[in-house]
């Protein structure tokens, strides 16, 4: 199927997730060699892996057909291993920091270093500190590239029922000023010390973006008197997220909800209109027509249904997070340029992916 709409894009990326991906390495080789018959060698891939299972072979593979790796390390040894442990108990910190080695190694090898990046989870409490653990970390690891790509979240406990508040109202007020978003707060106390101030830290991705968001708004002399489906994505057109049943969703993330089809029948295009754009119109816009950040807004289809179908009440503590995360950017963004607006000029460049 993605071979005879293959036209529709230059390149292809296939992306490799699981519980843990090289526990089948051969199944990857196969797939990467059918992919690269079908759309030749191009083709680029993707894997995100704890690395305690990558060898030699394994690094030198990655290096040489293009995999962009994303590495499972939740900072120092004693995060790491409180959560990631091997079958037999013990931590997996060791095993992970050697196998990232060997590919940094073979991805150096063949200036691919940018490659690779580290996905870090920390499940709390005490998030102040232990993200300053994390930039130590990163700081006196030798052998961690200087530019390598962090990305950073915590623990998500999945969908919950939530009740709506009225954006701006007593109850969502009430939200706000007890809401507490500790990557932005550590960063804040962190370069209040002046030794710190011009230092690169693990969250500037993080915070680059919430300003690129900012930065690149629309803006306009007037209202705008329509909104789009915030940041829901076209379903299964950038990207398809394949079952180890044959069935297609929108991304890995979405997790237990109705299906786009299935690789012997290919999209279900009346179940994608009717379920995905007009349902989700049809409910949302009672809430999103109340709502100051709706054309700034990035949430998609995470935590919207179940898999029976539209589950909004899933998305409330959702939305009140992005008006905190979009109102906190916002303030940042106008501070900045009262102080030094200059060094808005970056975000001209940049790009949101």
């Amino acid at each position: 199927m993605l071979h005879q709409f293959g036209g529709l894009h230059k390149l292809w990326d296939t992306p490799f997730y699981s519980g843990e991906p090289l526990l089948n390495f051969e199944l990857i080789e196969r797939a990467v060699e059918y992919a690269k018959k079908l759309f030749g060698e191009d083709m680029s891939f993707a894997i995100t892996t704890n690395a305690t299972l990558v060898n030699d072979k394994i690094a030198e593979y990655f290096a040489k057909n293009n995999f962009n790796i994303i590495i499972s390390l939740d900072g120092p040894q004693e995060m790491h291993d409180a959560n990631r442990l091997m079958v037999n108990g013990t931590g997996s910190f060791e095993k992970t920091v050697m196998g990232a080695k060997k590919l940094f190694e073979a991805f150096h090898k063949e200036g691919k270093s940018s490659k690779i990046g580290f996905n870090m989870v920390v499940s709390g409490p005490g998030y102040l500190e232990q993200y300053t653990k994390i930039q130590e970390f990163i700081e006196k690891s030798e052998w961690i590239p200087k530019d390598v790509m962090i990305l950073t979240a915590t623990v998500d406990h999945g969908p919950s029922e939530s009740d709506y508040f009225l954006p701006q109202g007593k109850e969502d007020r009430w939200f706000m000023e007890e809401f507490y978003e500790p990557l932005m707060k550590w960063e804040e106390v962190y370069k209040s010390n002046p030794d710190n101030t011009e230092k690169t830290l693990f969250t500037d991705g993080y915070m680059d973006k919430g300003m690129m968001i900012i930065h690149k708004r629309l803006l306009t002399e007037t209202p705008i008197q329509q909104y789009g489906m915030n940041g829901c994505c076209v379903p299964g057109q950038r990207r398809i997220y394949v079952t180890t049943k044959g069935e297609f969703l929108h991304c890995e993330k979405v997790g237990n909800i109705p299906c786009l089809g299935n690789v012997n029948e290919g999209f279900d295009k009346e179940k994608i209109k009717k379920l995905y754009v007009e349902d989700f119109i049809e409910e949302a816009k009672e809430y999103c027509k109340e709502c100051w950040a709706v054309n700034l807004c990035t949430l998609c289809y995470v935590n919207c249904y179940d898999a029976n179908g539209l589950h909004l009440s899933y998305r409330h503590n959702s939305c009140r997070n992005e008006r905190k995360y979009l109102e906190d950017n916002l303030r940042r963004y106008h501070a900045l340029m009262e102080a030094n607006p200059s060094e808005l000029e970056q975000y001209n460049e940049m790009e949101i992916h």
